[in-house]
Formats: C-alpha cells, sequence, structure tokens
C-alpha cells in the first residue's frame, strides 16, 4: 500500500470511527571525571505544540542511554553525557514523591528548547507533561516507568518517548506505542542535505482515544480506562500478562496454527530464501531447501504480546543466531497480526487483522490507522517487515520533536 492509500485510508477510517462514537459517546553539581567526551552530536530541537494545554515550562524531557563505554548515562544542558550512579538519588536536585527521592535528569522545553545530543546506544527521549518522570538511577542502570506496577510514582504523568540510537554509522530512531500512548507527538529526522523523515501522529489526542475506544474488541477497550486519563496502555501492561483476565486470549489461535502445522507446511520466503515449518514433536521447525533447520517453541499468550519466551530462544540449535531469532521474530509478528495461517500473506500489510472474530493484537493494529503513512510501533516486532516507524539516516543533522495535545 502506498503512502498516499495509506494516508487517506487512516483519515477516511478517523472519520468512520470518530461518527460511530458520537451517538455512543537543573542546576547541576558535576564531576568532571564523570563527564563522557562527546564525539558527532544532533541537534535535538523540542517543540510545543499542545496549543495551551501546556507551556513550555510544564514540558520536561530526558536524554537517557549507553555511553561508549557501556554504562548508562544521561545528557546534560550542555550536551555533556554524565554517567548515572546510585547518588544521583540524593543529590541536591533529586525528585522526591511520596516519600521516595528519586534522581532528576529532565530539563524544561522553556529552558533547554535546543540540546546537542552525542552518541549513544539504547537512547531514550522521555517526555513528561505537567511533571518530570521520577526515575531510579543505579551505579548500573535505571528504573524506568513500569505502567503494570499500580503504585509506580509515573502512573499519574503524562508521558510518551522516543527510542534511538546514534552512532557513527548514523540514526536510528521511532516512536512507540509498544507500552502505552500517552499523547500525540511527531519526530522529524533531518539528514545533511536537508532531506527529511516524519513519523507520529498529529490527530488529536481526544479524537485518539475516542476512536480507540469505539473501534477495538472488547477486551482492549478497558486499556483506554485502566488508567484513564494519563494513556491507554498496552495489552502487556494492561490484563494480558500472565496470571490477569486476558492471560490466555490467543490460546485458541495459538492451538489452531500448531495443529495446522502437524499436517501441512508453512511456506515463507526470507530474503530470498524459502522455508517450510511443520510442527515436529510440538516445536515449529523451519527447514530450508539446504537442509538448515531452526526452530520456534509451542509460545503461550503471553509470550505472543511480549515477544519474549520462545521468540527470543537463543538455546537448541546450531546455525546463524541472526537467522534464528529472525524466524522467532517473524512468527510472533505473524500471530500478532493474524496471519500465521497464511505464510504467503505474511509480508502483506493489506492482510493483516482481517477477521474480527479471530484473536488478534488490535492493540497494535489501531495505532497505524493514525500513524504518519500508517506506520506505527504497537508491539515491539512491529519492525517485521518495514511497518514501524523506524527513520535511519547515515548522515543526521537535526532531530525535531514536536508534542501536541488536542
Amino acid at each position: 500500500m502506498n503512502s498516499i492509500v495509506k494516508q487517506i485510508s487512516a483519515f477516511v477510517l478517523l472519520v468512520l470511527l470518530l461518527a460511530s462514537c458520537k451517538e455512543d459517546f537543573q542546576d547541576e553539581v558535576i564531576n568532571e571525571n564523570e563527564i563522557v567526551a562527546a564525539g558527532q552530536t544532533l541537534k535535538l530541537t523540542m517543540s510545543n505544540g499542545t496549543n495551551g494545554a501546556f507551556s513550555d515550562d510544564e514540558i520536561y524531557y530526558a536524554v537517557i542511554g549507553l555511553t561508549p563505554g557501556g554504562s548508562f548515562g544521561y545528557v546534560n544542558p550542555q550536551g555533556q553525557m554524565i554517567a548515572m550512579s546510585t547518588a544521583d538519588n540524593e543529590a541536591p536536585n533529586k525528585l522526591t514523591k511520596n516519600g521516595e527521592n528519586y534522581s532528576n535528569f529532565f530539563m524544561k522545553l522553556s529552558d533547554v528548547p535546543v540540546l546537542n545530543v552525542p552518541q549513544m546506544q539504547s537512547g531514550r527521549i522521555f517526555i513528561g507533561l505537567g511533571s518530570p518522570l521520577y526515575i531510579k538511577s543505579f551505579d548500573d542502570g535505571f528504573a524506568g516507568p513500569n505502567f503494570a506496577n499500580a503504585s509506580d510514582p509515573n502512573i499519574d504523568v503524562f508521558i510518551e518517548y522516543a527510542e534511538f540510537t546514534f552512532s557513527e554509522g548514523g540514526f536510528w530512531g521511532n516512536t512507540t506505542q509498544v507500552d502505552q500512548f500517552g499523547f500525540p507527538m511527531t519526530m522529524q529526522l533531518v539528514n545533511e542535505s536537508g532531506m527529511t523523515q516524519t513519523v507520529g501522529m498529529t490527530d488529536s489526542r481526544s479524537d485518539i482515544i475516542e476512536a480507540f475506544k469505539c473501534s477495538v474488541p472488547q477486551e482492549f477497550v478497558q486499556l483506554a480506562e485502566k488508567q484513564s486519563p494519563y494513556r491507554v496502555l498496552a495489552p502487556i501492561q494492561g490484563g494480558f500478562n500472565d496470571g490477569e483476565e486476558h492471560a490466555n486470549y490467543f490460546d485458541s489461535y495459538i492451538d489452531k496454527m500448531w495443529d495446522k502445522y502437524k499436517s501441512e507446511d508453512l511456506v515463507i520466503v526470507r530474503d530470498g530464501v524459502t522455508w517450510r515449518g511443520r510442527v515436529i514433536n510440538n516445536v515449529l521447525t523451519y527447514t530450508n531447501e539446504s537442509g538448515e533447520s531452526y526452530t520456534v517453541k509451542k509460545p503461550t499468550s503471553p509470550e505472543v504480546f511480549r515477544c519474549d519466551g520462545v521468540f527470543n530462544d537463543r538455546t537448541g540449535f546450531s546455525g546463524d543466531l541472526g537467522i534464528q531469532l529472525q524466524l522467532q521474530a517473524y512468527t510472533g509478528a505473524a500471530f500478532q497480526r493474524q496471519i500465521m495461517g497464511n505464510g504467503p500473506n505474511w509480508p502483506n500489510p493489506e492482510t493483516w487483522y482481517a477477521d474480527r472474530s479471530e484473536k488478534a493484537n488490535f492493540y497494535a493494529q489501531f495505532w497505524h490507522f493514525f500513524g504518519i503513512q500508517g506506520f506505527a510501533y504497537g508491539f515491539p516486532y512491529d519492525d517485521v517487515w518495514e511497518q514501524s516507524t523506524l527513520v535511519h539516516d547515515t548522515n543526521p543533522r537535526d532531530l525535531n520533536i514536536n508534542i501536541t495535545w488536542d
């Protein structure tokens, strides 16, 4: 589906969904020994597009990631990467909530609208509206928001974030709804030639949430209600995990697919290589024409939503680990998108989520209706077959984030 068709389809769907709803509805003290040397930098510009819902001094953000040495750090207003430590939770500018101390790496947009970001791996740009986020810092990492924990100090904070890696090879980044949706925003990457790539969402927050509640199957509606008005939760954060109300959501679909491929082949093509999958001794075994074999064990429903466990299994095979993990990711994505029963359709987005009477991750599907050009990151393997919000360039210059509301 080309980008124009995707945009038109998303707009038409939005109109239909909303129509159907109308009736029913720091100052810092820095030890110079802790400053990590910076190489190339990227100019990050934060913009307030909330139309007065939040002032610039009510918008907080922090940039956190792995330093070249492999430890976690944060970027200060001067664009320096500072190694994290447990002592940050007791620093003079610490945050306190419910009697607990937290680190404070957050800057106000009013104070620092433009930040020079140094190279880092596993980076995140955390954004809080009306409040900074409450993050525990440790010598070997940090504890971010946990939306599955009702006592987490960030439950009543409007939150969004972007993920990225910035290295000598370039910039890779994305917006994401893998954990939750807090508010719409866009992320634009500009390269040295001035070419741009833009991802994210631009529709009204209230329209998006109302459309979600009116369009997803009943099991998913409560994801917009559990922590209202702050967010729409991802399934694994809101009732679909082990031991929870919908922990068996995918079970019937998993059983059906496992029975199907005991007696017939699952045929997929990856990088020009044809793979045939058969369930043998309760394990889905993929074999190519050269006789190479890779396996996926039978998953649980929460493993499907989390994309972990059997979908990130590095044991019990001999061969190329990259191929093993990729076949597992493809299989996990096929369950989410309801195309596990038709291998040739795996690369074809127009065939995904087609049957409302069958199980699928309809939370993840929803964000593609509102994502620019139909791109979204609704579950961890939503990048399979290139439908995620990934932006990449080998010569990045600027990164522009615009925060919106209604």
